[in-house]
């Protein structure tokens, strides 16, 4: 016997789907793999998370915003062209790009593109002394006083350093002062530290044979770099350098220093045992292991809206409300 249906029965259905549809949530849209993406920056400012990324699936370069750290919106996609890392400075989002590129953004939602006349990649920017600096490859340097119009600057000590292919990785500003960090790209991999009151002219206060430098950060009143094979050293001015010791694994893998909400961290892997950690402190000199995660680490750290925000590659980002207890998220977002 076959069975048939009214139009009474069809409309009802139909109401149905229709109600269904109107009342359940719609969805973020999910990574097509959960190893498209490596999170390379993340910035708090304006009541916005900004975080960054390469897809390299698709071969994209991505910015996500966030007023909570759980629902993203995605705001920026690059095809070709990678984003570094982000910061939020002089009241502006600015992030680094490949091939001379500068994002900027007041409120994270609108972007514009900038270039500031190299065609290195850049890494790392910030701002101090009413300029805007940021560094790349091949010690690439471009400075702006409003966020903008941009210069790039080769004094005599960067053309050198490029010449013997060391590349600047991070950037910070303090007490009157930039200081920039570097690694030489080929063997033996030795690391420089380069010190600015300008933005222009630059002096190397160190360089460490055999011992890259991967990151730098301002915080309470001091400067603190990190590298690779447990490089860690200190200076108040910017000049004059102290080790310190952050583990006792002479091994462990620095990768990037924030200070956030009066708390220094610090990501770390061991290549021994594959895992990275993340270490915090409060004073610069005193150091706890705060977590440890045998699958990603993180590439920056950002506090805003009472929590930090830790980005990291494998489309992973990890969430802690006191710095100590992480948790580990996979991005979803919102056209």
């Amino acid at each position: 016997m076959t069975k048939s249906f009214s139009a009474k029965s069809v409309i009802s259905v139909l109401g149905i789907l229709v109600f269904l549809l109107i009342a359940s949530p719609v969805p973020g849209k999910a990574l097509e793999s959960w190893d498209d993406i490596s999170f390379t920056g993340i910035a708090y400012g304006n009541n916005t998370f900004v975080m960054t990324g390469w897809d390299s699936t698709n071969e994209v370069g991505c910015i996500f915003t966030s007023s909570d750290g759980n629902d993203w919106t995605a705001r920026e996609k690059t095809p070709g062209l990678g984003i570094g890392e982000v910061a939020y400075k002089n009241n502006t989002f600015i992030a680094t790009g490949w091939d001379g590129t500068i994002f900027i953004s007041t409120d994270g939602v609108r972007w514009s593109k900038e270039k500031c006349g190299t065609p290195k990649d850049l890494r790392s920017v910030t701002y101090g002394n009413g300029t805007f600096v940021t560094v790349g490859e091949f010690c690439a340097v471009c400075t702006s006083t409003d966020g903008k119009n941009w210069e790039e600057q080769k004094s005599i000590i960067t053309r050198a350093l490029a010449l013997m292919s060391f590349s600047l990785r991070d950037i910070a500003y303090g007490n009157n002062t930039f200081v920039a960090v570097g690694v030489m790209t080929k063997y033996p991999n030795h690391g420089v530290i380069l010190t600015s009151l300008d933005g222009i002219t630059w002096l190397p206060t160190l360089i460490l044979p055999f011992y890259p430098i991967q990151g730098v950060v301002y915080g309470n009143n001091q400067f603190i770099v990190v590298g690779d094979e447990n490089t860690v050293r200190s200076s108040l001015d910017g000049y004059n350098w102290t080790g310190i010791q952050i583990t006792s694994n002479n091994k462990m893998r620095f990768r990037t220093i924030d200070y956030e909400n009066n708390i220094f961290l610090v990501s770390g892997s061991d290549p021994i045992n594959e895992c990275s950690y993340i270490f915090i402190s409060s004073d610069g000199e005193n150091w706890s292991v705060a977590s440890a995660d045998c699958y990603a680490g993180i590439y920056a750290f950002a506090y805003g809206n009472g929590i930090f925000i830790g980005a990291g590659p494998g489309s992973y980002y990890y969430t802690s409300t006191d710095g100590y207890y992480w948790e580990r998220h996979s991005l979803t977002w919102k056209e």
